[in-house]
């Protein structure tokens, strides 16, 4: 059985196949997440290799995490003094940087590639992360002012039931800052990933369990007792540095110059391809 894993309908019905990606749309709410026997979800050796490429350009991860700790800054009110919990902490970017603004930092990432090319590239966070999955055992209850997942949360199977047993860790009135990729138009959209040679032709990381747009993404909120006081979407087509991490640094001058279009157009927000960014509080 397949239930959406947002609203929780039964009958959610197979949308389309890509090699051994096999993608679920709820017909209630229009969740899209990976079947129970999607095999693409599972091939670690895969995975792996897309994040050996996306962990190289390490001057693109710092320019990328610069502007997002500003905004995380100017949406939360400040990060001096607050203890936060970032769960997936990938390469250590955006870490050291909470640390650097004097927030009390604790971090969770599963994946052993990216906890070592943390600790190589961050020695300063030695200690404040871990390299496990979470477990609601990990900390006391109201144990943070704020929770971070940035491009975490469409990893997760079952991101509904992750979030509830997450959200006890964090005060009452706490801040959630969430980033997760709009997957609007998602098969248009995987076949121009394709053609430049993105994901071993998948239409998206293989590794992504759900495919949020900006109404499932509310929806999840809503369901978690989440208050989404900010809700919005970053370019991804028109941002130089996310184009050159998803390239390998490797950008022809075309591609440059579509980024300066899409930057200043804006075309891709609105057509809801962007980044979906989201600062909520724990009703």
């Amino acid at each position: 059985m397949n239930e959406c894993p947002v609203c929780g309908r039964p009958d959610a019905r197979l949308y389309f196949v890509r090699k051994d990606m096999r993608v679920m749309r709820c017909p209630g709410c229009s969740m899209m997440f990976q079947s129970d026997d999607s095999q693409a979800v599972k091939n670690t050796a895969l995975i792996n290799s897309i994040y050996g490429e996306y962990l190289k350009d390490g001057a693109s991860h710092n320019l990328l995490n610069e502007r997002r700790l500003a905004r995380m800054r100017k949406l939360s009110g400040g990060l001096s003094g607050r203890k936060i919990l970032e769960i997936g902490t990938g390469p250590g970017v955006l870490a050291a940087g909470l640390v650097r603004a004097g927030a009390e930092y604790h971090g969770v990432e599963p994946s052993a590639l990216c906890f070592s090319h943390m600790e190589d590239r961050h020695p300063e966070l030695k200690g404040l992360v871990s390299n496990t999955h979470y477990r609601p055992d990990m900390f006391p209850p109201e144990s943070f002012d704020m929770l971070v997942m940035t491009d975490t949360l469409e990893h997760i199977a079952g991101p509904l039931e992750f979030l509830k047993s997450v959200l006890p860790a964090v005060k009452s009135g706490g801040l959630v800052y969430l980033e997760v990729p709009s997957e609007t138009f998602i098969r248009p959209k995987g076949l121009l990933r394709s053609a430049f040679g993105l994901y071993n032709g998948y239409p998206t990381n293989p590794e992504h369990a759900n495919m949020f747009t900006k109404r499932t993404l509310a929806l999840l909120l809503n369901r978690a007792g989440l208050e989404a006081g900010y809700m919005s979407q970053m370019s991804v087509w028109g941002d130089y540095d996310r184009v050159k991490i998803a390239l390998n640094g490797r950008v022809p001058l075309w591609v440059w110059a579509a980024c300066m279009f899409f930057r200043y157009s804006k075309l891709d927000i609105l057509l809801e391809q962007g980044v979906l960014t989201v600062c909520a509080r724990k009703v």
